[in-house]
């Protein structure tokens, strides 16, 4: 239906155009419609917040929102990232009012309005970096509370590696636009911390911050690296 809309100009998984950075369990919906959740099972997966990125606010990214409250479980929320779409802010802003309040427009930081793609980068780096505080904080303050030997041991080792972390991400911020090769170099290395940190635990109570450091680290770097 897609191609018949717009002419068969479609990105397809597997496409050049398509590749972006995915961890492992990452799933992908092909869609025939501008809305991504047609036969999807959002409310069998519990699933409670969405947030959408895309190109056209208010196509695929509004009727994806929509359709993530229609598919969704009670009471979900989908945020449309207003830095994460192609739309202008007026546009985005537009598209916002205009719709029922099932979903909300955010910007992830109030100078993304403003910023141009390196103040992006050091923006998305600034979320790195407190997501990976927040790990290290949690690990030294179950450090102090468990006395499970196995526990100890993987706290500890995600206590070290994000401390190598935070100098990393902030060395990468500094490095923006600067020492681009170095800045993508930190953000790789960040990615392989998060990793570390996820796979020393057989249950991690990091799981879902590991995997946000990593997603961020890697926009960061991709983005850094199509500045040259």
């Amino acid at each position: 239906m897609l191609g018949e809309w717009w002419n068969n100009d479609l990105i397809l998984d597997g496409t050049p155009e398509s590749d972006l950075d995915r961890l492992p369990n990452d799933a992908v919906v092909q869609r025939a419609t501008y809305g991504a959740f047609n036969g999807t099972r959002l409310r069998e997966m519990g699933v409670q917040e969405v947030v959408v990125t895309g190109v056209m606010t208010n196509l695929c990214c509004e009727a994806t929102a929509r359709q993530a409250f229609n598919v969704g479980t009670d009471n979900p929320t989908a945020i449309i990232k207003a830095d994460a779409v192609c739309d202008d802010a007026d546009t985005c802003e537009a598209t916002s009012c205009c719709c029922c309040g099932h979903y909300r427009l955010a910007w992830s930081n109030p100078d993304s309005k403003t910023a141009d793609v390196k103040g992006l980068v050091r923006i998305i780096l600034i979320a790195a970096l407190g997501k990976a505080n927040t790990i290290f904080n949690q690990a030294n303050d179950l450090l102090k509370k468990t006395k499970d030997r196995l526990v100890r041991q993987s706290l500890n080792v995600c206590v070290s590696v994000y401390e190598e972390a935070l100098d990393e991400i902030a060395d990468a911020i500094a490095n923006v636009g600067i020492n681009n090769s170095e800045a993508i170099m930190q953000a790789s290395a960040t990615i392989v911390d998060a990793d570390t940190c996820e796979e020393s635990f057989s249950n991690s109570p990091f799981k879902a911050d590991n995997n946000a450091v990593k997603q961020l680290a890697a926009v960061a770097g991709a983005i850094i690296d199509s500045l040259g």
